[in-house]
């Protein structure tokens, strides 16, 4: 038997009480400290939580993630440490963490600030822990994915990765509902994207190169487009191995137009963060209780045994009403929280690792256990 790890989960919203969750469940968790500066929301995840847990004890503690004292204090407690806080956050939280020799781990999304975190390689191998960034769903789980398909090929030539969350049932103007952070979204639909096309990386505009994409009843005909971040670090760790690698997000049709437009007038701006117009695409986007899906699809070309070889992945996950997770933040939460249990069990080498890099063997059988059923077949 593993011995029991007590973690920290910064963030009380929709992916950290996933987070929370898993570590319960299959985390070997003896303690939890799940920090949010909002009190009143993290007394509510705690005490839903709780609920959940026979042995595991989780404990909140109101603490601001720009506040290094406070971080520090809670971050020498526990044996590592995930971040579902805002993805500008994460440097300085991910230091923080390991000078406090704590494994580390986020949920990402932002290229650039996973670049800026892989820097502290250094300080992480130094102190005999790990750093992991970039461990959400997209990229994370298809991260993973990836580092999974290729141990099936000798050669690989074209990796395409589609994700999207989406409502069960979608309504008019926009035909989607916001399951993660306003500025998570925002982030993905302005700037570029870096991807391999013939072997060479290249960074293409993000909403571009709309196609049209099929998936099982009750999805049906989605659009998807190209959006940044879902490559995450692949381009670079893959550079001069395979050929072809790109990323595109997917919603329901009509949802394109309608987000191009405002990006096309301006009003995506990322480096705004105070943006009114975002406050008021929030207001308009979420919707509270509306039940969710997430379908995953990745496409694997190359050969095996001197063989062409085609694979497709598959997932699709629903809101569950057993728990109350929804889709997003189950396959958000789950996934991430696999990569940091194996953090805390030492299968991790101490340094920063690109996601990508870490095979899990084991992954499909990991993910049935979480309820989130990865398909295989041959194309």
């Amino acid at each position: 038997m593993s011995s029991l790890h007590t973690y920290v989960v910064l963030g009380a919203g929709r992916q950290g009480g996933a987070v929370v969750y898993d570590l319960i469940l299959h985390g070997n968790a003896q303690k939890i400290y799940l920090v949010d500066a909002d009190e009143k929301q993290l007394q509510t995840q705690v005490q839903r939580l709780n609920h959940f847990s026979k042995k595991t004890i989780v404990e909140g503690a109101v603490a601001s993630f720009e506040n290094e004292k406070e971080m520090k204090a809670i971050f020498r407690k526990a044996r590592a440490c995930l971040s579902a806080a805002p993805y500008f956050l994460n440097v300085n939280l991910a230091r923080w963490v390991l000078e406090e020799k704590t494994h580390f781990c986020d949920l990402g999304g932002n290229t650039d600030i996973v670049f800026q975190e892989l820097e502290l390689a250094e300080l992480a191998k130094n102190n005999g822990v790990s750093l992991i960034p970039d461990c959400g769903l997209a990229p994370g789980l298809c991260n993973m994915i990836v580092a999974y398909s290729l141990e099936n090929f000798d050669q690989v030539d074209s990796v395409k990765m589609f994700c999207g969350g989406l409502p069960k049932h979608p309504e008019p103007p926009f035909y989607y509902n916001l399951f993660f952070s306003i500025h998570g979204l925002v982030n993905e639909y302005f700037g570029d994207a870096t991807v391999l096309r013939n072997g060479k990386r290249v960074t293409i505009p993000t909403m571009t190169e709309l196609e049209e994409i099929q998936f099982p009843e009750p999805i049906g005909k989605c659009e998807a487009f190209v959006t940044t971040g879902g490559t995450s670090t692949c381009p670079w760790t893959f550079d001069g191995k395979i050929r072809n690698f790109e990323y595109k997000t997917v919603r329901y049709p009509g949802h394109f137009q309608k987000m191009k437009a405002y990006e096309e007038l301006g009003l995506l701006e990322e480096e705004d963060t105070k943006n009114q117009f975002k406050k008021f695409l929030e207001k308009k986007l979420w919707k509270p209780g509306v039940e969710d899906v997430v379908v995953l699809r990745l496409l694997v070309e190359g050969t095996h045994l001197k063989k062409s070889k085609k694979t497709q992945y598959n997932l699709m996950d629903y809101y569950d009403h057993e728990t109350g997770f929804s889709a997003m933040e189950r396959t958000t939460g789950f996934s991430a929280a696999l990569v940091l249990e194996a953090q805390a069990q030492g299968e991790v080498s101490p340094g920063a690792h690109r996601l990508e890099t870490i095979v899990f063997k084991d992954l499909p059988e990991k993910l049935w256990q979480r309820g989130l059923h990865l398909q295989t077949t041959l194309a």
